[in-house]
């Protein structure tokens, strides 16, 4: 099970920190679509909260994480439709290095991370459930 989680990217000028749910396995993802399809709502307000948005944004996007038409099964109107094209469920954050340097470099980072619990949380809650 690829279960949803924390991450710290080291890497000199392309460090990063991220969670969610990176390239779940195809029942993973059908049940993380589905939980997003029926609870929006709940996902919304993750994502919408003042300190996600001031984080990481929104979900992370690229052409690759994301298909061209309505997965199989929804509508292409979904109100949630932006999300359910997605094939990984993350959000990151770019970290400069010289953060690495800083002495409350770990209370600052896990402060950060702590805004991906919610949306964790909505992730954990979908793979729970039995089809």
């Amino acid at each position: 099970k690829n279960s949803p989680g924390y991450y710290i990217h080291f890497e000199k000028g392309s460090s990063f920190i991220a969670g969610g749910s990176w390239s779940p396995e195809v029942e993973e993802l059908k049940k993380i679509r589905k939980e997003i399809a029926f609870f929006y709502d709940d996902l919304e307000k993750i994502l919408n909260d003042a300190d996600f948005k001031k984080e990481f944004k929104t979900l992370s996007r690229d052409e690759n994480n994301v298909l061209k038409k309505a997965p199989k099964g929804y509508e292409p109107n979904h109100p949630a439709i932006e999300f359910l094209k997605l094939k990984s469920f993350t959000a990151s954050q770019k970290i400069e290095d010289k953060l690495f340097s800083d002495s409350d470099f770990a209370k600052k980072i896990a402060k950060k991370l702590i805004v991906m619990k919610n949306f964790n949380h909505f992730l954990n809650r979908a793979l729970e459930t039995e089809d």
